[in-house]
């Protein structure tokens, strides 16, 4: 399974839960506790070291993630199982992505020549606000050429 697609798919089924059990801004906080874990590159070749015992690997992700959620628990617990580590920052992105659209949230990217100053980055947002009627984020990039 391509990795867009896969990240996809568990986003998608982590969402369904999140609303489920109304609980989209713990997931979106436990998702990126765990990005935030995996980026240890030691921990994360631990966890993907197939010569370690799977109970072993699971005991320690455990112990590092002992204030997620037990859903998002088990959610790193199968990324474990299955080998599949590598899509957690695609399913929060993924995710973060599915969340703002939930809650009416707009994320829009503008690309300049020049870099914008802070004023006007605020300006075009309350334009933005304005004319969407929904909470916007601004993603500013600079292309010189």
């Amino acid at each position: 399974m391509p990795r867009a697609m896969g990240a996809r798919r568990y986003a998608q089924a982590v969402l369904q839960l999140a609303l489920e059990h109304t609980e989209l801004d713990r997931w979106l906080l436990d998702l990126r506790a765990l990005n935030e874990v995996l980026q240890s590159d030691d921990l994360r070749l631990y966890l993907e070291a197939a010569r370690i015992p799977l109970a072993e690997r699971l005991n320690i992700l455990s112990s590092r993630l002992a204030d997620l959620g037990p859903l998002a628990r088990n959610l790193a617990g199968l990324l474990v199982e299955r080998g599949r580590l590598e899509l957690v920052p695609a399913i929060l992105e993924e995710y973060e992505h599915r969340y703002n659209a939930q809650q009416g949230i707009s994320e829009v990217e503008v690309r300049t020549a020049v870099p914008l100053e802070a004023m006007e980055v605020a300006r075009l947002r309350e334009r933005l606000v304005a004319r969407t009627g929904k909470q916007v984020i601004l993603h500013t990039v600079v292309e010189p050429e």
